[in-house]
């Protein structure tokens, strides 16, 4: 079920982070629209006072929306990189103690003693990922331990087609479809930052932002996996009303419930 093996550690350096946050603009309106229904599937009131984590936030962009969604909420940014911290602390920064950042590397072998939870919802946008599916199981553990009951995991992500016939379609349609009129935003890191790529940067890799990720995200670097091994994951920590929510050749938002 694992995707490739190789390590993807591009999102540790400084100079990869710079160089990613020097291509940005502004999220394309396909992510928005992902963020967007992100923040419509969490079931609580407008008003309501909740906390949220962002696993793998880099600069801030699905934080952004839910904060702007949910305006008595809290969101506790996670993410690797101190110079993506720093971008999404300035970016955020409007918020004032609604928002906080975390250094954290959700590849290590243990969750921050200083995000204990309990969450209401824990997002994460194309960051999981990255890492193998041994760890991805440890991630969504952890999760799982620091949710409310009818607390909400939602995880907007890459996953490996299931086949090599459908990777295939994937790839070929990844390069075919039409693009938004967003500002190319095609994701490598995650959203260990609202990550995307620019127009250029996106036909180079042969992805779209709401599309298929191409054999650039099928397994050069990452740890991509198909997606039912993934929702196996969720219903065997406990996680209930487990679906794919949105999904894209492969690309996906998919999540459960904390019963």
């Amino acid at each position: 079920m694992s995707g490739d093996t190789v390590d993807d550690n591009r999102w540790r350096s400084t100079e990869h982070a710079e160089a990613w946050l020097d291509r940005q603009t502004q999220p394309s309106s396909d992510l928005i629209e992902r963020f967007s229904l992100i923040a419509r599937l969490l079931p609580f009131d407008h008003d309501a006072e909740l906390t949220f984590a962002d696993v793998g936030a880099g600069n801030g962009t699905l934080g952004e929306v839910l904060l702007d969604a949910f305006p008595r909420a809290h969101v506790i940014s996670l993410d690797v990189n101190p110079k993506m911290i720093e971008a999404g602390e300035q970016r955020l920064a409007r918020f004032g103690d609604r928002s906080r950042f975390i250094e954290f590397d959700f590849g290590g072998p243990a969750w921050p003693d200083d995000a204990p939870g309990l969450f209401d919802a824990v997002v994460s946008s194309r960051a999981i990922h990255h890492v193998s599916d041994e760890q991805k199981r440890i991630i969504f553990g952890w999760i799982y331990d620091r949710l409310r009951p009818g607390g909400w995991l939602l995880n907007y992500d890459y996953i490996r087609a299931p086949t090599e016939a459908l990777s295939a379609v994937y790839a070929r349609l990844s390069t075919n479809e039409p693009r938004g009129d967003g500002a190319g935003h095609g994701h490598e890191h995650g959203d260990q930052g609202g990550h995307g790529h620019n127009d250029s940067h996106s036909r180079q890799h042969g992805h779209t932002e709401a599309g298929a990720p191409s054999e650039h995200h099928q397994g050069h670097h990452s740890h991509t996996s198909p997606l039912l091994g993934q929702l196996a994951m969720l219903e065997a920590l406990g996680f209930v009303d487990v679906d794919a929510f949105w999904k894209q050749f492969g690309s996906v938002v998919y999540g459960g419930q904390h019963p």
